[in-house]
């Protein structure tokens, strides 16, 4: 784990390097991240890609208005044309959150690795589900439980 200063929202759909566990001012490199962990992540992500969509629009705005207040201000003219721009983009993302949420570097870096094939899939997808509340792992690597067996996994 690294751990740093919070990015902002807008910085972190941005960026396709870290994921942001829990635990605030910790990062991990989604280079790092099992299948499974990224796997989990990114169905998450997806479940709440109306908030995150929402949260987006007030964090561009709010990195906007932090960038007006520097010494580098956009003219009148530049900023309504960039805020008209950023409207449009809110209305696509309350349109179609999830397509967003897809666009964004953070979900392409985390989907990234994740095999296309269903049954593939299928067997992170069943992994997953089990490590995510398996008692016996702890953290990274498999578990040792018997709750998954090879036959189980593979179908």
């Amino acid at each position: 784990m690294i751990t740093q200063r919070q990015m902002s929202l807008y910085d972190y759909f941005n960026q396709g390097e870290f994921w942001q566990p829990k635990q605030p001012g910790e990062r991990v490199r989604i280079a790092d991240m099992d299948l499974e962990w990224r796997y989990n992540a990114s169905r998450w992500l997806e479940r709440r890609a109306a908030h995150f969509a929402d949260l987006f629009s007030w964090a561009q705005f709010a990195a906007l208005l932090g960038f007006q207040s520097s010494g580098l201000a956009l003219s009148d003219h530049n900023a309504d044309c960039v805020v008209d721009g950023m409207l449009r983009d809110d209305e696509e993302r309350e349109r179609d959150p999830l397509a967003w949420l897809r666009s964004t570097a953070l979900y392409r870096a985390l989907v990234a690795d994740l095999p296309t094939c269903s049954a593939q899939l299928d067997a992170i997808a069943d992994r997953a589900k089990h490590w995510a509340d398996c008692p016996v792992r702890s953290g990274g690597g498999d578990c040792r439980c018997e709750d998954i067996s090879p036959e189980r996994a593979t179908s």
